[in-house]
């Protein structure tokens, strides 16, 4: 099972509970509110996806419903921006 990790390297800007990614080498900011700055906190090389459902599902409970698909798209973006990177469990390898 994959892990995500944040990309070293990148500026991080907190305002509020939104966070702004600044990678230098590419110039490139990335705006995330405050359920992507979430998301992108937790994903710290110890948890899947799955894992990151769950722990949202506790901290929100009146927002089960839509956590699952909020956590997928925000995950599926922060992977194209290259603020998030996978690695492979210690079990698989």
């Amino acid at each position: 099972m994959l892990k995500l990790n944040r990309f070293p390297g990148l500026v991080v800007e907190e305002i509020d509970e939104e966070v702004l990614l600044y990678r230098p080498t590419t110039h490139k900011a990335i705006y995330l509110n405050s359920m992507a700055a979430a998301i992108w906190k937790l994903c710290d090389g110890t948890r899947s996806v799955k894992d990151l459902v769950d722990c949202l599902v506790t901290t929100f409970p009146e927002a089960s419903s839509c956590i699952v698909g909020d956590v997928q798209e925000a995950i599926d973006q922060l992977l194209r921006e290259g603020a998030l990177i996978e690695q492979p469990s210690d079990s698989a390898q």
